[in-house]
C-alpha cells in the first residue's frame, strides 16, 4: 500500500529510494518499487550502508548483485549506491533522499501489525520530514513471491 502526506497530482515522480539492509526482507519491496518505476519512468536508488567488517560487504554486494540482476531483466533504470554509516539508517535514508531529489520511497516491513508494531526506522521514513509518500509491503506476505 501506499503512505501519503501531501499530494500534488501533477508532481511527477522521476526518482524512488529504497534502502536494503543486511536481511532478505529488505528486498522484497524491490519488485513493487521496479513496477512504480516502469509506470513513471522513473530511476529506483537502491541503497545501503557501507560496511567496514569484509562479510558483511561481501553479503550486501550480494545482494547488489541479486537485484541488479532483477532490475536489468525488467529493463529499469536504477542506481546502487552505498552510503557512509552514520547513527541510523532512517536519517541516511532521508538525507539521500533529499540530496538526490526523491520523489517516493520504497519499504518492507515484517511485523504482523501495521503502525503499532513499526520500528523507528519504519516509523522515520513513513512520516518523513520531506513529506514524500511511501511505498510500502508486507515483507512475511510476499517473502514466497521473490526472495
Amino acid at each position: 500500500f501506499m503512505v501519503v502526506q501531501d499530494v500534488d497530482p501533477d508532481k511527477k515522480i522521476n526518482n524512488i529510494v529504497m534502502a536494503i539492509d543486511l536481511t532478505s526482507q529488505s528486498m522484497q519491496v524491490s519488485k513493487f518499487a521496479a513496477d512504480v518505476a516502469l509506470r513513471f519512468d522513473a530511476q529506483v536508488h537502491i541503497i545501503a550502508h557501507k560496511e567496514s567488517d569484509a562479510a558483511l560487504k561481501r553479503k550486501t554486494m550480494v545482494r547488489f548483485e541479486i537485484l541488479k540482476k532483477q532490475f536489468e531483466e525488467l529493463g529499469v533504470d536504477h542506481v546502487f549506491k552505498l552510503i557512509p554509516s552514520s547513527s541510523s539508517l532512517h536519517k541516511d535514508v532521508i538525507k539521500y533522499g533529499e540530496k538526490h531529489q526523491a520523489d517516493m520511497f520504497a519499504m518492507a516491513y515484517s511485523n504482523d501489525r501495521i503502525v503499532q508494531g513499526f520500528d523507528k526506522y519504519s516509523q522515520s521514513i513513513l512520516t518523513n520530514e520531506l513529506k514524500l509518500p511511501v511505498l510500502i509491503i508486507n515483507s512475511k506476505q510476499v517473502s514466497n513471491m521473490y526472495f
